[in-house]
């Protein structure tokens, strides 16, 4: 599905985005029915969210360790702008891309471990706790 991506649409994590707003232009201008078929052999992985609603980052950042709160805290940042405030994922910096795999890989499982935490408190509901687990090619609704 990024086949085509541009280097600086990943790097400041727009590339799901980017994918689905093609999806939506092509069923929009399309004169006939639209109908989108993704088929391959591998499940895919699960992209970091590049926004997290405030309400369940800071749910997650209550379930975390001191250093795990700080860590994610390096990665993303709080956007007050939109009408319901989000935590940003900051852009890849290019001079430090040969450590964003590791530090990604290290924000998935914080992530994950926060989010599980808090599905067990039920303080974050299922469909909210998917969103660091399940693959971007399951999420995508109306498609």
């Amino acid at each position: 599905m990024r086949w085509g991506i541009q280097e600086h649409a990943a790097d400041d994590h727009s590339t799901v985005d980017l994918c689905l707003q093609e999806l939506d232009q092509c069923c929009r201008l399309s004169l006939a029915t639209s109908c989108v078929i993704l088929l391959s052999h591998r499940y895919g992985g699960r992209m970091l969210p590049a926004r997290i609603k405030q309400s369940i980052f800071e749910a997650l950042a209550n379930v975390l360790s001191i250093g795990d709160n700080a860590y994610i805290n390096q990665f993303y940042q709080l956007d007050k702008n939109p009408l319901e405030h989000v935590y940003v994922l900051r852009s890849i910096d290019p001079a430090a891309k040969k450590e964003w795999k590791a530090s990604e890989v290290q924000l998935q499982q914080i992530l994950r471990c926060a989010s599980d935490l808090c599905i067990q408190m039920k303080a974050i509901s299922e469909d909210e706790r998917n969103e660091f687990h399940v693959s971007g090619k399951f999420l995508c609704k109306g498609f």
